[in-house]
């Protein structure tokens, strides 16, 4: 192979990559414009930004990155309900698809373009990349819902769609009306179905979330069903002994949303905890597991939700200790058992002091 073929196709391999990460990286900025306007509403919040589908290439606690780079999603587990939150997260991703439309385009005919052989030899590549954050911006943009066939987004409305009912969301009774898609009972239920986790509901059933979203709903009213799901929880617990590290696990999750009294339904959790000591070693496991938390971050474990929301740490880590006694004395030596108790210790020393 002389060295002008192996250069030309040296230069054709880079086209390649250079096509894919200009894709991949549009798919991301207009991910991350929806990224910004949720900390500009919210503030708060696990996220996670997926950029493309198929094969996983990159995951991470927030992003994950597939190896085809059409289209993405922007998953926040703080929900937003009022117009303003809705018109800041929803706008967030076009308006930066057009910023870098229109640096595209600077670019291209900017003197740069004429001097370089970078932009010369991969002109029609940057052609291609322009065009997909144009068609990016113009789906995005208007009012619509995806077909379910569409890969990440099926059946999801777009910014558009969802821009365009918050503009609608008006106030006064006569508007109010109007937007009252689903009846108070109607979202309750829906509410319960999911156990109130915006990320599900958006997940499974958008058109119905967003119905949600526009009722704007109190947060006395929120904090009421998240008091009832609670007592649901408690009184379905010990129904199912296989089932008692699931509803354990959503017990912390309802209490770390932080709209009911946390520490009253906390020390009600370490009274059922004292008596998970006849739990068999996969549920005494996967209870040790919620307590620890499964993400990078620990702040979805029950270590962490204990020692924020109430003084109960100290207690909470004795409860737990003598579970793991009682296991370790009956099931010694599982190696998942061993994992979920190193990790459980490891979230205690991290977050023991966070209210002192």
């Amino acid at each position: 192979m002389t060295d002008k073929v192996f250069i030309n196709v040296l230069l054709e391999i880079l086209g390649i990559v250079f096509l894919w990460l200009g894709l991949a990286i549009s798919v991301l900025v207009h991910e991350t414009g929806h990224m910004a306007g949720y900390r500009l509403a919210k503030g708060e919040g696990d996220w996670t930004i997926q950029v493309g589908f198929g094969r996983k290439l990159i995951k991470t606690k927030h992003f994950d990155i597939r190896i085809i780079p059409f289209s993405g999603v922007y998953h926040d587990t703080a929900p937003v309900y009022t117009k303003a939150q809705t018109l800041l997260c929803s706008a967030g991703g076009p308006v930066l698809n057009l910023l870098l439309i229109i640096i595209l385009f600077a670019l291209h005919s900017s003197s740069l373009s004429e001097t370089s052989t970078f932009i010369d030899h991969y002109g029609p590549t940057w052609d291609i990349i322009r065009s997909y954050n144009i068609i990016m911006f113009v789906s995005a943009i208007v009012p619509v819902r995806y077909p379910d066939l569409f890969p990440v987004i099926g059946g999801m409305e777009s910014d558009g769609m969802n821009i365009l009912k918050a503009l609608r969301n008006t106030s006064g009774p006569e508007a109010a009306d109007r937007r009252q898609i689903m009846t108070l009972e109607e979202a309750k239920e829906f509410y319960f179905q999911y156990s109130g986790f915006s990320f599900h509901m958006y997940r499974e059933e958008p058109v119905r979330y967003n119905s949600l979203r526009m009722m704007d709903l109190d947060e006395d009213i929120l904090s009421q069903w998240d008091e009832e799901l609670l007592d649901l929880r408690f009184e379905a617990l010990w129904d199912d002994p296989d089932r008692v590290w699931s509803l354990h696990g959503n017990i912390l999750d309802i209490i770390s949303r932080n709209r009911c009294d946390a520490p009253r339904y906390l020390e009600r959790l370490l009274g059922e905890m004292e008596k998970m000591d006849q739990l068999d070693l996969s549920g005494t496991t996967l209870v040790v597991e919620n307590m620890a938390g499964r993400t990078e971050s620990m702040k979805d474990g029950g270590v962490y939700i204990f020692c924020r929301y109430s003084d109960l740490g100290e207690r909470m880590n004795e409860v737990v200790e003598r579970l793991i006694a009682s296991c370790s004395a009956k099931h010694g030596g599982d190696q998942r058992f061993d994992k979920a108790v190193s990790n459980y210790r490891r979230a205690y020393r991290k977050w023991k002091d966070l209210k002192r």
